[in-house]
């Protein structure tokens, strides 16, 4: 499969839209507790009452570790652009232009998605075959 920076853009706002959804605080089993429906929480102007599936936990996970494969400082930039920040937020908390914010991204996007092409690797294979210290150095030896 031929992964392009548009599908792993894609991929990791996915996982932060999954990441929104999941519950936070003490976790209880089903049946204990209240009996109050979960807290509502919007996400894209739409109310949802669901947790993510396990395979939607699944991907999520996967996307996240490909931020391994990229700078560690453009692993924050890329994840807070999948959380749908503003660019301005971003100026101010990154302290670059937005047209720097704009290259990293699309220079990680890019990194992600040749990695992916060139390997097909899981996110097993990804974990194993790389530890975060010598990520980087890698990954940019075979792009």
């Amino acid at each position: 499969m031929r992964w392009t920076a548009e599908m792993v853009r894609e991929r990791l706002e996915q996982a932060a839209r999954v990441e929104r959804r999941r519950p936070c605080g003490k976790v209880r089993p089903d049946g204990a507790g209240s009996s109050w429906p979960t807290k509502q929480m919007p996400i894209d102007g739409a109310i949802c009452l669901s947790r993510p599936t396990p395979v939607e936990i699944a991907l999520a996970e996967e996307a996240m570790d490909w931020l391994l494969l990229i700078k560690p400082e453009w692993r924050r930039v890329l994840w807070r652009k999948a959380e749908g920040a503003r660019e301005r937020e971003m100026e101010l908390e990154f302290g670059v232009h937005r047209s720097v914010l704009y290259r990293r991204c699309r220079r990680g996007w890019q990194v992600i998605a040749k990695w992916l092409t060139w390997t097909n690797a899981t996110r097993h294979e990804l974990l194993k075959s790389f530890s975060s210290q010598d990520v980087t150095e890698k990954t940019l030896q075979h792009v």
